[in-house]
Formats: C-alpha cells, structure tokens, sequence
C-alpha cells in the first residue's frame, strides 16, 4: 500500500509507513484525505456511444462469443472518452455512457466531449468487421450526489441532462454525431453542424432542435492564458508593433525570424499570447509548441508535436496507416518528394507498415534528409500566411536544436512568420543570421508598473498607498509585481480573519519578501496541507501535468482531488489545460517559477517517492508511445533512486533515438552506463551491460566517442554476452578487437582475435562468416598480409548478401560498399594496376550516388592513395577536393587525419615538398593530439621520412623512417615497415660511408624479406621509378633490392 504521507510503496503486513513512520490503517482501508463530502450541481456534457445494428452483427453467437464480437469495440470507446478528460460512468453491453465535467470540474467540457465523439468516428472508420457507431450529446446541469456509492467516478449523478443525451443519440445516423443546441452554444467556433430539425424526444414535452455534427476544427487550444484572468498587457507596445511589422512581411512572403528573449517573469509567453490572438482575428493559422522543463528526458518531442500536428495534420485517433496516407499527401504540397521521403517520416513518427522494411540509409543520412524535408514543410505550412510560435526555447533538448536550426533557416523570406521565445542565457547559432531579429523584452518603466499593480489593486482603495513599494521592490518585473501584490492581499485577508487591527499598507508591504522566489515560498507555505502536498506532487511531475497521470499518482486525495485543484486554480497557482492535439486535458503551473520552488523546498525523500509513482504512472499512460517517454521515465526512476530500472527506460530511449539522432544515442548509453555503476549482478544488469556494449561499439568510431572510453564497455559486455546470447558475443568479440587495434595495439593482434571468433561460427551460419571475413580483411590489409587479405575478402563478396540486417547496422554502414573499399587498397598496395583501376572505375559507378559520410571519406582516400601509386593527378584531384568538402562538413578529427594525409599525398605527386611537409606534420599533429586514426601514424610517418628523401634532408629521412619502423613493428604495419626501411636504406645508401652502406644493406634486406611475405610490390615499383638516375634500381628485377646498392 501506498503511504498517503510520503507516497513510499510499503508492504501490505505494514502497519506503519517504513520510510516516515505514518500510521497506515487509514490508507489500508482507502480512506482519502478528510475532506467534507457536500452534493453539488454541476454543469456538464453528456455523451452516449453505441455501436449500431449490435444485434445483428451477435446474431447467431453465444453470449461469450458475443461479448468478446462487441467488448474490443467498447474499450476503444472508453480510451477516447479518457484521452480527451471524460469519465466513463458505465458501459452498456454495446456502448457507452460518459461525463465530461464531473466528477471534476473541465473547462471546455462540451468542445472536449465533441472532439471526443469526433476523434471515436475516426477510430472506426473502416473497422474490419463493419461495426459503425453513432455518438449523442447534450450538455446541461446535473446533481452530484457524494453519499451514492459510485460518486467517486461519476456514478451519482441525476437530471433530465442525462436522458436527453440517451435520446438524441438514437437520431444519429451510422458514424454519425448529433448534438444538442445547449452543447453547441458552449462548444463555441469552429463546430460546423446541419440542423436536423426539431425533434420529440421520448418523454420530453417540448421539441427540441437536433443538429448532426458535420466537422469540428480541433485546432489546439492556445496556452492557458485564454483561461487566466489577465490584467491589461502593459509596456509592450514596441514588441507587439515588431511582431506585427514581421507579420505584414510575411503575407507579402518575406518573414524575418522573430526570437523574443526576455528574464524570468517579463512576460515572453504573454507578449506571444497576444500576438497569437491578433493572429487567430485575422484568420491567420497558428501552430504552437513549447519545450518542456524536462526536455532534457524527452529529446525530440516539441519537434514530433508540431511535425504531427502543425504541419502534417496527424491527429491522436488516427491509425498508422491514416498517417501513412496524411504524410503522403503533405510531401506532395511544394516540391517533389525524394523516393525515401514519405519512409523517412515514417520511421521518425512510427507509423511504418511492419511489412515495410526501414529505408537503407544510414543515422546521419536518415537526419539530413529529415532536416530537408522540415525545411520543405515549414516553408510550406499552409497555401497563405501562418504562423510558429516555439516557446520556452532554453529547455530545449539536445536533439532538437538542429531542428530549430532547420526551420530558421526554412521560415526566412518566406509566408510562414516563425517566433520563438528564450531566456537571455540561452545561446544557439541560428542566432547569428541575418533573418533572425531579436525583440528584447526590458523591466517595465516604473509608470507602466505603477498602473499594472495600481490595476491589480483596484478593488482595494485601502491598499493604494503601498504601490510605490511595490513598484520598487519588483523592479519592474511583471511577474514578480503580481506575486506581490498576492502576498499583500493575503497578508491584509489574514489581518481582517484574525480581527486585528488593521495594519497600514505601507507597512505591510515593507514586510513582503525580497525575492519572487521567496513570494512564491510564503503562498506555497500558506497552503492547507491537501493542497500544498497535491502542489508538490505536481511541481515532481512537471511544468505540465496530465490528468490521468495525476490521477494515477496522487491517489491518496481521493475524492478531494478534484476539489483541490480548482482551489490551486483558483489561486492562480495552477490553470486548467484543455485536451489538446496528442494529449489528455490536464492542468500547468501558472509561470515555471512556481513549479521550481514547489520542487526545491521538499525534502529529497518525500521527492523521490513521487518521483517513483509518476515513473510508474507514466509508465502505464504512454505504453502505446512508450518509446518517445522512455527517457523522461527514466528520469523519474533515477530520480527516485530506482538505477536499474532507469537503465532499462534509458536504453530503451537510446534505441529509440538512434536512428534519429545517433549523437544523443551515444548519450543515451553513457547515462546507461552511470545508472549500472556500482550495481550487484543479476540476469536483468548482465543483460543491460550486454546491450550496452553492442550499442556503443556500433556507435562510438561512427560519433568519435574516445576508444579508452568504450573499450571497458564492450569487454564487461563480453564478460557476460556468451550467456545472454552466443552470436552477440560474436559480434562484441570482433568489435572490440577493431577498437583495440584503432586505439594502437598491433594489427596481429586484430587478425588473430577475429579467426579465434571465425571458429565458433556455425558453418552454416554464411551472413556472420561474411561479416567476420570483413573483419578480418580490414585486419589483414592493415598488417600488410596482402594476399591472405584478398582471400578474405574473396570469401566475404562471395556471402556478402546473406549478412543480416542487424549486422549490417553493427558496422554502421552498408558491408559491401565497405568491401570494395578494402579491395581497392589491397590491389593497389600488391601493384595489381589493372584490375585496381577495373574496380575503381565500378566503384565510382556503384558509389557515386551514396550519401554515406563514412563511406564517402573511406571511398575519397582509398581513391587518393590509387591515384597516388598509379600516379594519376587527375584522379587524385578530383578526390582530394571531395575529401575536402567533407572535412568542412563534418569537421571530424578522425577525418581531419586522414584528409591532411590525403593532402600530401597530392602534394609529394606534384612535388610540392614544402606542403607536403606541412601537411604530414598535421596529420601526425591530428592523430597524436586527438588519440585518432592510430593505424595510420606509422605510414604518415614513413611517408614522411619519403618527403625528406626526396628533398635530399638524409638525416631528417632516418630519423622520421627510424620512428616509422619503430610505430610500424609496435603496431605490425608490414607495409608501413617496408616503407620506413626503404626510406632508411636508401637514405644511408646515399650518404655513401662505409657504416652508412652497411647498415643500408641491413635494412634494404629486410625490406626485401617484407616484399616477398606482404605481396606490396607497388612499394619495389614505387622506389625504382622515383630513384636517382644511374643508381642501379631502375630495372631491378623483384627481390633484387639488396642487389642494387654499390658496394662499398
């Protein structure tokens, strides 16, 4: 049972809480919170549901059968009503009778009940087995009676309401709506109805007018200021004439960007709340979205809000396959749509087809194409001018920015007018656009404060003579001057309760807190205790707060919690929510300070107790977008200490998201990876560490997260994979062979680790022994063993289509691109030209469309590295500036390497020796400074020393070749080491001494050794071409290298 004090989870035996001693027989026998139990009239809507012709469609089965025909139909009846804050009083064999504004007051009960009736059509539409329902509505008063039994869920109720809904849904034709006027009236714009005539109702004297609803605009409900009662905005005439300046530019289709940056209490949402109703006058479109207090534990969700709502028309009640067919017909607005586009969006929103596999593009590929297709559609929105408004932009999540970035970008000089509002602190690069005008919202003057709080206090004559120090003290923040002014009212209230004599206003206001924070403080202590501990309990769930999750939650207020929280509204602590495009109704905290201090001042226990049941509650309310919340989920298990289980939601949310965003991915993990630090072994921890492992060696070379960091990752993962899973510990085995050889270990090392796993494959098992020959043909080519390396590769091509999907997603990007790519290396550095030069020439034809940055740079510098031993300017041109735009692009260490490399390449074929030397000098600067690219130090280095050879600085060629040879044989680069001794006897050769000749001998034999084991004869060819004339290597045979020094 659940502590009604602390919320702990404690066990039935329990008879006293175990985390603060509460007494538990009151919760045990479910008694809520004393709150006195008074019969109340209410006004509310009404609605009945039936499914149409339900006899039929039963005729002929039993009443089991039958039940379980109509019972699927029903429930998804109740899930609308409770989606849109209903109460489902009773179901009734074939349909439904619900209540929208009792048990607990809802503002907007009757719109809410419509969008309800609207949203059950679109459920069952098209329903397979041609069940049709009809929905009635009426809205009127009806009784509560608190003494009947069922009055905690709506079932007390009584009034001719209720029979009127009952008869005008009988009027209703299949998939039909009829309402009453009484609900029409209050449902307000936007309700487009047919009349139907007036009607005699069975036992009702008098006609009554039935309308069948035709449509209703469920266009959200702008921010709960329509619901607040607002004093008159003062001191924001410049700011609002701005945005409505930009407005007029964008009906003439060039929009500036507007960001409104202003404190904590100046009124950003105010000023955009005002703009958004001169907007809505004029008929102008508007999409709202904000970020939330928690965006940090729900990436992407502002950015899927608006794509569902705003500019794809996407609403909840739509099924997969009717989104499929909205995003169809959005992408075909504006320009045509790339043949991945509509797959694309797809996968983002998570609406595929599960026979549709995902489009073949790799996470970077996938996101650059989805920025695209945002900018299209908000430049795009609607056919005239609209409107953006993304609010409360510094607790934006990670994800997200770049999709800002995106729509800046796409909303510039265009009808679609995009505003977004911040604090001063928050910092982003769009900001630095010339499209992007910044309103910053000052202090108010102390004349347009004085009339604000003079405003405020207009019903008090008594208290006018504290204005100027409340004018001071508030220092012409708005915010801050209304909480004062609160405080002052409670204090005199207070004063006049007790019967004390009253005291003077200026004095009472000298006694007001310094801060806003501190204002708040006093109210939320001021608070009876059912309404401080439900405040609470809100402030841990968040700066939103939906009813079902609430209800789910704060389940010890029982009956009271209704009540309490019309009393939180009415102190303007909280405002009512509507139920709004993707979520319930529910309620938000008037301004995010409110929320903060609620939050700070409890005790961390008593936090992470409810942190505890809003992971749980939430758990139960997003299980069919589970994934999307996984994150935020996770948070609230975390915060209530609960590590493994926020491990499990976080990982859940890092496989969510990557696909969207493997950046934030890799975060996912490493908070995995903090939340199982330190925790005791069990099946439910092996696994998570298992899961880790796979993930971040798929991600880390991709993303550039440090080796050193995820090295001890895979191998805990190993440690327990063989258990878990046999082939994933295949794959881990592998993985974290690569990664050791990337972070410097010897290339042997690599080779023989990847045969070790070779030999636990089933031979049957053809897609994993490709993978694994891929491997191990990277592994081989880096050794120098050329020929072994072909052969592998040889028998991976030969597999390679039966390589799963998983696997292909291991490595990151497509195995067979990959492949071709370790062939051509292997071919040019063996001197097999010609067929080197076939399978370039294929492969600029099978590669020149990918989009993969990775395979694009790998593809550009094996390309390089041809043209270079072919000699081949031209070639190594046109790959050099591709390699290029790409480092600009993507600015990569690890690419930043092997493009300085590629550089000199280039530089040493054209003989440009002081660029070359420079442009080596970085690459080794990039590689040791960054702890990237190690397998390719020891052949910048020999090349190196090759550029001092060539511009006739020996010594400088042995000392750069020396370091070379040691690298090379640290790390078994063969053919870095043949280099290096190459370098090193040709260098000594040339000094001509007598040591310096036999020691040339010495290395010139090795090198020779290394010739006949590695098969790189290019490296023979290589120095007989660029040999000084007259030296006796020009038409040396293979192997004769030690033959063509002179003797001493």
């Amino acid at each position: 049972m659940r502590c009604p004090s602390c919320l702990t989870l404690n066990p039935v035996t329990n008879r006293f809480c175990g985390q603060c001693g509460t007494r538990l027989d009151a919760a045990h026998a479910g008694a809520p919170a004393p709150v006195a139990a008074r019969g109340e009239v209410k006004m509310a809507t009404v609605l009945f549901a039936d499914v149409v012709s339900s006899t039929e469609h039963v005729a002929g089965l039993d009443a089991e059968q039958a039940m379980e025909q109509l019972r699927p139909a029903v429930q998804q009846m109740c899930a609308v009503v409770e989606r849109y804050g209903g109460t489902v009083l009773r179901t009734l064999g074939d349909g439904i009778m619900a209540l929208f504004g009792v048990p607990r007051a809802l503002e907007g009960h009757a719109r809410l009940a419509c969008e309800a009736a609207q949203a059950m059509q679109q459920v069952f539409a098209g329903n397979s087995l041609g069940l049709a329902i009809r929905v009635g509505l009426h809205s009127g008063p009806v009784a509560l009676d608190p003494a009947d039994a069922a009055a905690q869920i709506g079932g007390g109720v009584h009034g001719v309401a209720i029979h009127m809904a009952s008869r005008v849904v009988a009027l209703a034709t299949p998939g039909g709506v009829c309402l009453t006027h009484d609900c029409l009236a209050l449902i307000g714009a936007g309700c487009h109805v047919r009349s139907m005539g007036a009607q005699q109702l069975k036992g009702l004297a008098t006609p009554v007018e039935v309308l069948a609803l035709a449509h209703l605009d469920t266009e959200a409900d702008t921010h709960a200021f329509a619901r607040a009662r607002l004093s008159r905005l003062r001191g924001r005439e410049r700011e609002l004439a701005v945005l409505q300046d930009a407005l007029r530019r964008a009906e003439n289709g060039q929009a500036p960007v507007i960001g409104v940056v202003g404190a904590p209490g100046t009124g950003k949402s105010r000023l955009c709340q005002e703009f958004v109703n001169t907007c809505r006058s004029r008929l102008v479109p508007v999409h709202e979205v904000r970020s939330q207090l928690y965006g940090h534990a729900t990436p992407l969700q502002p950015v899927l809000e608006l794509l569902r709502g705003g500019l794809l028309g996407i609403v909840p009640s739509d099924t997969p396959a009717m989104a499929r067919q909205r995003i169809a017909e959005r992408l075909r607005v504006g320009s045509a749509p790339g043949p991945d586009d509509a797959a694309v969006l797809q996968e983002f929103l998570g609406v595929m087809a599960d026979d549709t596999p995902p489009p073949a593009l790799q996470p970077r590929v996938r996101r650059a194409r989805l920025l695209q297709i945002v900018r299209q559609l908000v430049a795009t929105v609607s056919s005239g001018t609209s409107v953006i408004v993304f609010e409360d932009l510094h607790w934006l999540d990670e994800a997200s920015a770049e999709f800002v970035h995106a729509m800046v970008e796409a909303a510039a000089g265009t009808r679609t007018l995009l505003v977004l509002n911040y604090r001063p602190a928050y910092r982003a690069p769009w900001q630095a656009l010339p499209s992007v005008q910044q309103v910053e919202l000052a202090e108010l003057t102390a004349d347009d404060t004085t009339a604000l709080v003079s405003e405020l206090l207009r019903s008090r004559p008594d208290l006018q003579a504290a204005v100027p120090l409340i004018v001071q003290r508030c220092a012409g923040n708005p915010f801050f001057a209304e909480e004062l002014v609160r405080s002052l009212l409670a204090h005199a209230a207070s004063a006049a309760d007790t019967g004390a004599a009253p005291a003077r206003a200026e004095d009472m206001a000298r006694s007001l807190p310094a801060t806003v924070q501190t204002v708040i403080g006093a109210r939320v202590d001021a608070l009876g205790e059912t309404e401080k501990t439900l405040l609470q309990i809100c402030a841990v769930i968040g700066k939103e707060v939906l009813l079902p999750v609430l209800e789910r939650v704060a389940t010890t207020l029982g009956a009271s919690l209704g009540a309490t929280l019309e009393a939180l509204c009415t102190l303007e602590l909280l405002q009512p929510q509507a139920a709004v495009t993707g979520q319930p109704a529910g309620f938000a905290f008037r301004h995010p300070l409110i929320q903060e201090v609620a939050y700070t001042t409890q005790l961390k226990s008593r936090r992470a107790a409810v942190h505890a049941a809003t992971a749980e509650a939430m758990q139960a309310f997003y299980q069919d977008r589970g994934d999307e919340f996984a994150a935020l989920v996770a948070h609230h298990f975390g915060e209530a200490g609960r590590n493994v289980d926020a491990a499990e939601f976080e990982a859940r949310a890092g496989r969510w998201i990557h696909y969207r965003d493997s950046r934030q991915a890799v975060k996912h993990w490493f908070k995995v990876r903090d939340w199982l630090h330190g925790q005791p072994q069990s099946r439910q921890v092996n696994r998570l560490r298992v899961t880790l492992g796979l993930h971040m060696a798929q991600l880390a070379w991709r993303e550039s997260v440090p080796t050193r960091e995820v090295l001890p990752l895979i191998d805990a993962a190993i440690e327990h994979a063989a258990v878990v899973d046999a082939r994933i510990d295949q794959v881990l085995r592998a993985g974290g062979a690569r990664m050791r050889w990337a972070l410097g270990h010897p290339a042997d090392d690599y080779v023989e680790q990847v045969r070790q796993v070779l030999a636990t494959v089933d031979p049957e098992d053809a897609g994993r022994r490709a993978m694994l020959n891929t491997f191990l043909s990277q592994a081989l080519t880096w050794a120098g063993l050329f020929k072994d390396a072909l052969q592998a590769n040889d028998e991976a091509l030969d597999l390679v289509h039966a390589i799963e999907r998983a696997d292909h997603d291991y490595i990151g990007f497509d195995i067979g691109h990959w492949l071709l790519v370790l062939r051509l290396r292997t071919l040019t550095h063996m001197g097999r030209t010609d067929e080197a030069e076939s399978l370039a020439s294929s492969m600029r034809d099978a590669l020149a469309a990918t989009v993969d940055p990775v395979i694009r740079m790998v593809l550009h510098f094996v390309m390089v590295d041809f043209g270079y031993f072919s000699k081949s300017s031209a070639l190594m041109a046109h790959h050099l500036a591709e390699l290029k735009k790409l480092t600009a692009l993507h600015r990569s260490p690890y690419l930043l390497a092997y493009a300085h490399y590629s550089a000199g390449l280039g530089d040493l074929l054209t003989r440009n020796a002081a660029e070359a030397e420079t442009r080596l000098t970085e690459a080794v600067a990039v590689i040791r400074g960054h702890g990237v690219a190690a397998e390719l130090e020891s052949e910048v280095l020999a090349l190196h020393a090759y550029s001092r050879l060539r511009g006739g600085d020996l010594d400088g060629a042995v000392r750069l070749a020396e370091e070379a040879v040691a690298v090379a044989s640290q790390r078994s680069n063969r053919f870095a080491l043949c280099l290096g001794l190459l370098v090193t006897g040709h260098a000594l050769r040339a000094k001509g001494d007598a040591p310096s000749l036999q020691q040339a001998q010495q290395h010139l034999e090795k090198a020779d050794a290394l010739l006949t084991q590695t098969g790189a004869h290019v490296l023979r060819d290589f120095f007989v071409d660029f040999a000084a004339p007259g030296d006796g290597l020009r038409d040396a045979p293979a192997g004769a290298l030690t033959k063509a020094a002179p003797a001493a």
